[in-house]
């Protein structure tokens, strides 16, 4: 490998050669195969794999590429490329003691009760924080900050939360609730029957209300009663073959037939009470004309010679 050489007198990107000839350099990513010479033009070649230059230079060769110790707890973080050497970093957990990360060391970790306020870098350790009131954490690591306690909004707190430990919640309320809602179906359920006995009672007694007003208003009206002392003494007058048809309509009345009291005729039903009534106005009347019409009317018994005709 040559050393550098410039002069002022080349000037920039240019370097004095073995001849005394300012030379123009090689671009990054290369590297000098030989130099200028007369007319001839520097001859520059790409680096090879696992070599790099990251530098404008006039150099013979590049430089090897970074190799990442994974015994170091290094990992790759950019590949090697003909322009840019490997980079390593850290594996996680472990953060690097210099900016070329040549050695790790690992994270530190924070415990329960306390929360990660700065997860750790590629150049930096963790920061921990103790959890503040509301908050917990009960792990331990370098990820987990603190986290809010849990909110048993809708169900019964049976442990309250600490910085080391969360809220612990009973899951009652389902519980609580169908009690709730069986409570109200059943006092609906008695609420109804109530109810519809009292409706009962008050329609039934309404109802016997109205029957005992309607039998009070029914006026009932007298029946005709009989005279005993008028009763016709021969109910077999009209039944007699001596009588015709019209001497018995004009004997009986016509509408004063009834169904048990009434004496029935062959012709039309005479009311007992009619026949009385009748009676009594023929003794009334008297006289002459009086008395005709109460025989022509009414025609005394058959006499004994009578029915030895028959």
């Amino acid at each position: 490998m040559r050393r550098n050489k410039r002069d002022n007198q080349c000037g920039a990107h240019k370097f004095l050669g073995s001849k005394m000839e300012c030379c123009d350099v090689c671009p990054k990513g290369k590297y000098m195969e030989s130099e200028c010479q007369g007319s001839a033009k520097t001859k520059c070649r790409t680096c090879e794999h696992e070599h790099f230059m990251d530098k404008a230079n006039f150099l013979s060769a590049c430089l090897p590429c970074t190799v990442c110790q994974e015994d170091q707890n290094l990992v790759t973080d950019t590949e090697c490329k003909a322009d840019q050497n490997r980079r390593c970093k850290c594996k996680e957990g472990f953060y690097c003691t210099d900016i070329e990360c040549h050695h790790c060391r690992p994270a530190t970790l924070c415990g329960p009760g306390s929360g990660v306020k700065e997860k750790p870098t590629a150049i930096s350790d963790t920061q921990c924080e103790r959890c503040p009131p509301g908050t917990f954490s009960d792990v331990t690591d370098f990820l987990t900050p603190c986290l809010n306690h849990t909110n048993c909004l809708g169900k019964e707190l049976e442990k309250a939360g600490t910085p080391e430990a969360n809220a612990q919640c009973k899951d009652t309320t389902s519980c609580k609730c169908i009690l709730s809602i069986s409570l109200g179906v059943g006092f609906a359920v008695i609420l109804i029957v109530i109810l519809a006995t009292i409706f009962f009672f008050y329609w039934r007694t309404r109802r016997h209300s109205k029957m005992t007003v309607k039998l009070l208003q029914v006026k009932p009206e007298p029946l005709p009663l009989a005279h005993p002392d008028t009763e016709l003494q021969y109910p077999t007058l009209c039944h007699d073959e001596k009588y015709s048809q019209n001497h018995c309509s004009s004997a009986v009345p016509i509408g004063h037939c009834m169904e048990m009291s009434d004496i029935e005729c062959d012709c039309v039903a005479m009311s007992t009470l009619g026949l009385t009534q009748d009676l009594d106005k023929s003794v009334v009347g008297g006289g002459a004309t009086g008395n005709h019409d109460s025989s022509s009317r009414y025609q005394s018994e058959p006499q004994e010679n009578e029915w030895s005709e028959t």
